[in-house]
Order: structure tokens, then C-alpha cells, then sequence
């Protein structure tokens, strides 16, 4: 190896130390049997661990991140699968159009969109928080269905969907 991989390997092993360090102490420190976390721990135990799971703020927001997470990805998937094979079977001339505007939501960070939806969503017309997360994060999911489908269908010959019509 030369030089210049050892300095781009190095580079990458501080920027993930960077991100993931403050991951790996908080959950190192969670296993602590102290009376208050401690790092590192001078005992193990599973107390913290499991008093997470007695809390209830804790188990609310478990159910809400998973009812989110399921909730827009299928939403997603639904939306996004129909409109990639459109666009990766037809000829139309607003493809592209289509295409573009289905990235521009990637554009915008997730915090705008995200402060938009609680601004006007959540404050002016009083939606429920749960179906106001799942619009904002159907809505960025979705350019990413659609990129992920649009590609593996792009390698898949249309003779084949010729065929899966025919079973």
C-alpha cells in the first residue's frame, strides 16, 4: 500500500472514532452497576438496560419511532415501486421531469422539511404528531424507492416481465 491509502485509511478510522464514539461509550456505560452511570463501569450489571425498558416516556416513544419506521417505509414502497416501474417501462417525454421532480424532496435537509411539517401540520392544522412524522418521512423515503427500484429495473430485460405476466 502507499502512502496516500495509509493517510485516507487513517482519516476514515478518526471520522468514525468522531461519529461512533459517543454510541460506543453511552452503551458500554449502560451496562454499569453503579447507582449513577459510569465510564468506564467498575461493575456490570443489566440495571440500566433493563429500567429502559420500565419507563414509560421510554416504551412510547419505541412504539411511536416503530409505528414511524414500518409505517413509512411500507408507504413508501408502495408509492415508490408503481411510479419507478412506470418510469423504467414507458416511453413519455416527461420521464425525466417526473424523475427530477421525485428528487427534489432530497434537496431540502430533513430538519426544514421537518419544521415545516410541525409548523404548518402540527400547529396550524392540528394534526396528531404520529400520521404528521409518518407524511415527513414517507416524503423523503420515497425518492429513495424510487431511485433503488428505477436501478435494479433498469438491469432487468423486459422480456422477463413479459414471462411473469404469463403464470
Amino acid at each position: 500500500m502507499n502512502e496516500r491509502s495509509w493517510l485516507t485509511r487513517g482519516a476514515l478510522a478518526l471520522v468514525l472514532l468522531f461519529l461512533l464514539g459517543p454510541f460506543v461509550v453511552i452503551f458500554v456505560a449502560g451496562f454499569s452497576g453503579d447507582e449513577t452511570l459510569r465510564f468506564p463501569p467498575q461493575t456490570w450489571s443489566w440495571r440500566w438496560i433493563a429500567h429502559v425498558f420500565t419507563v414509560e416516556s421510554f416504551q412510547r416513544s419505541l412504539v411511536t419511532s416503530l409505528v414511524v419506521a414500518f409505517g413509512s417505509t411500507l408507504a413508501a414502497l408502495a408509492l415508490g415501486v408503481p411510479v419507478a416501474y412506470a418510469l423504467a417501462r414507458s416511453t413519455l417525454r416527461g420521464a425525466e421531469a417526473v424523475r427530477l421532480a421525485l428528487t427534489l424532496p432530497l434537496v431540502v435537509p430533513g430538519i426544514i422539511v421537518g419544521l415545516a411539517l410541525l409548523n404548518h401540520g402540527v400547529l396550524a392544522l392540528q394534526w396528531p404528531v404520529t400520521p404528521a412524522l409518518l407524511v415527513g418521512h414517507t416524503t423523503l423515503l420515497v425518492p429513495y424507492a424510487v431511485r433503488v427500484v428505477s436501478g435494479s429495473l433498469a438491469n432487468l430485460r423486459a422480456d422477463i416481465d413479459d414471462a411473469a405476466v404469463t403464470l
